[in-house]
């Protein structure tokens, strides 16, 4: 909700929202989005896959994986809710 205020009154630009909301802006290109985890950080705790609300990161053999980096909206929901910061998200 702080987002859309922000945005009604001049102060948030339309990408930043996209980024926030995970939702792509109509003028905004796709960037190819790097996701890595590190696996000597991670604890396994699961919270990364399920913050995931596309899908990219998937739990295979008592470890988060990533599956499908295309399809990911760089909204850093993964990325926000590690508390050990084995997630990076970035631009290729």
């Amino acid at each position: 909700m702080k987002a859309l205020t922000l945005m009604a009154t001049g102060k948030l630009h339309i990408r930043a929202l996209s980024r926030i909301t995970g939702l792509n802006a109509s003028r905004e290109t796709k960037r190819v989005i790097e996701v890595k985890i590190d696996y000597r950080r991670c604890i396994n705790c699961k919270k990364c896959v399920e913050s995931c609300t596309f899908g990219v990161l998937e739990w295979f053999e008592d470890q988060p994986i990533v599956t499908n980096p295309s399809i990911c909206s760089s909204c850093l929901k993964c990325e926000l809710s590690c508390s050990v910061g084995a997630i990076n998200i970035k631009a290729k």
